[in-house]
């Protein structure tokens, strides 16, 4: 411990000698002026100072000002006091504090003369504990060892957590994975896994006295080892010590455990942190934030691997110590409660000490060869760190996967066909209920499975989609495609999609002899429609919605899912509308037919997606045509690099694989096909040479919040759409409807929003964004969110996501004539900020180059989506406060991204 004494007022430190006895005398004439006689020498021999120490782990209670311990107050206090400050060779007393009389933290001459003031001038007491003896509850550098005669110990509790470091449990704290408290003795037997051991008693000089468990603010919970959980505060009788309780993280949070002595007031305060936790599995990046916590590993890509990364800052409690890495196969809660063993799949487990200061120093290659991802699409896994050593997951190992998504899954191919031989048979029903159905030959073995319903677009066949339903079935779905009546328009194409679909459900025991006999999943429906057909499966569902029709056969939430192929949009987003639906949307930038043109209201697809609130996925294919996903269509194909049918059905088939995965079988890992942008994660390696841009949007809900979504009406560049100020030095910022105003792609000033097809021209339309460019003159630039108050805490989020595209055939996008990079930059209340160029997940797409509509080259904006994990700003010691965060800043030009550019910008969400 540093020397307390401090002695600016006297120049010279160095109290030998003659100039040490005149620093003494100055002292003694301060008390002689206001009528003391003090001998110097009389004082030195006769006063008593307490017999110095070493520091102990217990503290003592003292009263301030009584320097020599005697349990009075007078001036032999403040003598003793000078003399430690002025005599050469004096040694520290035992109880510093005690002379720390004001309460500073330092003891110097301010502190004698207090107490003559206090003893002699009516000044001021000093601070407490005073006249009684106490703790001292300030925070600074004095201690108060023993033993002394006036005052009893003062002995903090003993609380520690297992497998943890003391110093760390003052300091940074211990991070613990937040989860749901257990709802019942049954879940607590599994979520207990995922919780940390706390030791409570009291040092061994104390025989009696109650120990008080509580914390600052809610968001823990504590439970014996049987289970009972305790109310906080709680108290635990000597008697009853020592003992072990379990604590758990039941939502993020960053709180002090206080256990207390009710005897003394000694209290010993452990920091915990929980959450935000990025995982533990994915694959290492080239650039900060260093590592990818990923759901989906490519089995089939050449090289591929499994990492395991954890941060030393995150987990700095456990530094020093050694763990073993155990990647198991995924189990549920009950599971995991009723087999804690560890069963390594790889070829080996890795044995790690947990060292470094940065996630670079702690990235492990745990599997690189023989991925397994099963027999059916994908196979998932849990990672466990154990600590313990053991080969059994207890509280205190860490674990990625516990009670709900798998650590990651090995995906194979998505394009190469599945495990199961398929059979596909033709029959009618009548007018307009011709169906042709495939299913896994071995359906009865396997079922009840999933039905994927088919709807043809105008002039084509329900026969001419072979590819994908004997794809899909050979993956373990019954995929059923129609005649669809869709020449008189998009209201009887819903009409014959309804009745296909309820003709199936109704008559699936006798159709092709019965071999789909209570084979159905009848609550596991996923609609897709071509063309007229796509949109005619969002009027379907629209007219349900809306209370128009009631199906007969199934429910509305049966229809999990709805996919539609190039659709029109006859009859607008508000009445062919997926509602609370989970919607995809595939279209090619090649379209001849149903265009994604300018000139073209109801062809502007995308226009379908601005009414969804559930989740948006969209899939937008450079060189794919109209027909390209049927069989025998026309050859429409617009444009260049026009990829033909083989390739563009081949991507089809990737992605309505990942989609009815997701939402029809819960395979939470293919829904990162559509999260993570197509350089990093294809539906197959084969499809590298394509280009393809994706969107995710989660669905509307609590687990979202628009920090802008641009939809305030009128429009006020200085606010966001919550009323959160606004600030920017891009130009050219122009916030309105995502659409054409002319009808033409090439570029003018008058049109800023050129090539925006998210919004029409027709009423209804609500669809909005900001659009903004930014020179290449070598500056930066930024467009800045301020977070309000009570907004600031983002410890309950998981991620940042936002939509943004290059604006088309604008001179800096020519110029740029690449896909475009740019920087997030996060910034807490004390300045800290940490910065990530979004290219690190996901750049924006070059538009694909089509021509027509005007001059120029580029057709529709196409808008990727980027999702950033917040626990990723907290690596490398960047000390960001996700519980305080002030400013989210999107950062432009030189040393951020591309040097200059134009983009569009639309719903920028905190998700979880």
């Amino acid at each position: 411990m540093p020397d307390p004494r401090n002695l600016p007022a006297f120049g010279a430190t160095d109290a030998a000698g003659p100039s040490g006895l005149r620093q003494i005398s100055s002292a003694v004439q301060i008390s002689s002026a206001i009528g003391l006689r003090i001998c110097l020498a009389l004082a030195v021999v006769s006063i008593t100072l307490a017999t110095p120490s070493a520091l102990v782990a217990q503290e003592w209670s003292f009263i301030r000002a009584d320097a020599n311990g005697d349990g009075d107050i007078d001036i032999s206090d403040a003598v003793a006091t000078l003399v430690y400050l002025f005599l050469p060779g004096t040694l520290a007393p035992a109880c510093l504090d005690a002379l720390d009389m004001n309460d500073d933290g330092a003891v110097d001459l301010a502190d004698p003369i207090r107490i003559v003031s206090y003893l002699f001038s009516a000044g001021d007491p000093p601070e407490a504990p005073f006249p009684g003896c106490g703790p001292d509850i300030t925070d600074d550098l004095l201690d108060c060892a023993g033993p002394l005669s006036s005052c009893p110990a003062f002995v903090p509790p003993i609380a520690t957590f297992q497998l943890s470091d003391e110093a760390a449990e003052d300091g940074v704290g211990i991070f613990l994975v937040p989860q749901p408290a257990p709802t019942n003795p049954a879940e607590f037997s599994g979520r207990q896994l995922g919780m940390r051991f706390l030791d409570l008693d009291f040092p061994p000089v104390i025989t009696s006295g109650v120990l008080r468990l509580e914390t600052l603010e809610p968001g823990l919970s504590f439970y014996l080892l049987d289970g009972t959980p305790l109310p906080t505060p709680y108290d635990f009788d000597i008697t009853g010590l020592p003992v072990t309780v379990l604590v758990n993280a039941d939502v993020p949070v960053d709180t002090q455990i206080i256990v207390r002595s009710l005897v003394s007031g000694a209290t010993d305060e452990l920091r915990v942190r929980g959450g935000p936790f990025p995982g533990l599995a994915g694959q290492s990046l080239p650039e900060f934030p260093h590592f990818q916590f990923i759901d989906a590993i490519d089995g089939d890509a050449l090289g591929a691997a499994v990492e395991v990364a954890i941060d030393p800052e995150r987990y700095a409690d456990r530094l020093g110590q050694s763990f073993d890495i155990h990647i198991v196969p995924h189990r549920t809660l009950d599971e995991w409660a009723a087999d804690s063993s560890l069963s390594d799949v790889t070829t080996a487990v890795e044995t790690v000490t947990l060292t470094g200061t940065g996630i670079l120093d702690m990235i492990i290659p745990v599997w690189i060869a023989g991925l397994d991802s099963g027999p059916e699409v994908s196979l998932a896994y849990d990672v466990v760190l154990d600590f313990g050593q053991d080969g059994f997951l207890n509280p205190g190992d860490v674990i990625e996967g516990l009670g709900g998504d798998p650590a990651f899954s090995v995906v194979k191919s998505l394009v190469t066909p599945g495990p199961h031989p398929f059979t596909s048979v033709t029959y009618s029903g009548g007018s307009f209920l011709s169906q042709k159905t495939y299913y896994p030959t071995n359906l009865a073995t396997i079922g009840p499975l999933p039905l994927v319903v088919i709807s043809h677009g105008n002039g084509h066949n329900y026969t001419w989609y072979d590819y994908l339903g004997n794809h899909l079935a050979s993956h373990g779905y019954v995929v059923m495609s129609h005649t669809n009546n869709t020449m008189p328009g998009i209201e009887t194409s819903a009409t014959t999609t309804l009745t296909n679909t309820e003709y199936f459900l109704a008559n699936n025991a006798t159709l092709a002899g019965g071999v789909f006999a209570g084979l159905i999943d009848v609550h596991r429906i996923a609609w897709i429609g071509h063309s007229r057909g796509g949109e005619g499966v969002c009027r379907a569902y629209d007219r349900i919605a809306d209370g128009v029709y009631n199906p007969i056969n199934f429910a509305a939430d049966d229809i999990q899912v709805i996919s539609s192929i190039a659709p029109t949009v006859f009859l607008g987003p508000t009445n062919s509308s997926a509602h609370d639906r989970n919607y995809h949307l595939l279209a090619g930038g090649a379209d001849g037919d149903v265009t994604g043109g300018a000139d073209c209201s109801i062809c502007q697809y995308l226009r379908l997606t601005q009414s969804v609130t559930g989740s948006v996925q969209v899939t937008y294919i450079h060189g794919a045509a109209h027909n390209d996903f049927n069989c025998c269509g026309f050859a429409d194909g617009t444009g260049p690099s026009l990829i033909g049918r083989t390739a563009a059905q081949n991507i089809a088939k990737g992605y309505f694989l990942a989609l009815v995965e997701r939402y029809l079988k819960d395979n939470q890992a293919t829904v990162d096909y559509f999260r993570r942008s197509p350089l990093d994660l294809l539906p197959a390696t084969t499809l590298a040479p394509y280009t393809i841009a994706t969107q995710y949007e989660p669905p509307q809900g609590p687990d979202r919040m628009a920090i802008d979504d641009f939809q305030e009406v009128p429009a006020q560049l200085a606010e966001s759409s919550g009323g959160w100020p606004v600030t920017y030095d891009v130009t050219n910022v122009h916030e309105d409807f995502l659409r054409e105003t002319n009808g033409s792609f090439a570029w003018t000033t008058g049109d800023p929003r050129n090539g925006m097809t998210q919004a029409g021209t027709a009423g209804g339309d609500t669809e909005r964004g900001v659009v903004f460019d930014w020179p290449n003159d070598g500056s930066s630039r930024s467009y800045q969110w301020e977070i309000p108050e009570g907004e600031r805490n983002w410890l309950p989020w998981t991620s940042l996501s936002l939509r943004a595209c290059q604006g088309t055939r604008h001179p800096n996008t020519n110029s740029l004539n690449n896909r475009l990079d740019f920087t997030v930059t996060l910034e807490d209340g004390s300045g800290n900020t940490a910065s990530i160029p979004i290219g690190v997940y996901m750049t924006l797409t070059k538009p694909y180059p089509r021509t027509g509509l005007g001059s120029g080259a580029g057709w529709a904006n196409e808008f990727n989506s980027v999702q950033m994990r917040l626990a990723d700003f907290q690596v490398e010691g960047t000390g960001l406060r996700l519980d305080d965060i002030h400013f989210l800043r999107f950062e432009f030009g030189a040393g951020f991204g591309s040097l200059l550019g134009r983009i569009g910008i639309d719903d920028v969400l905190l998700v979880r």
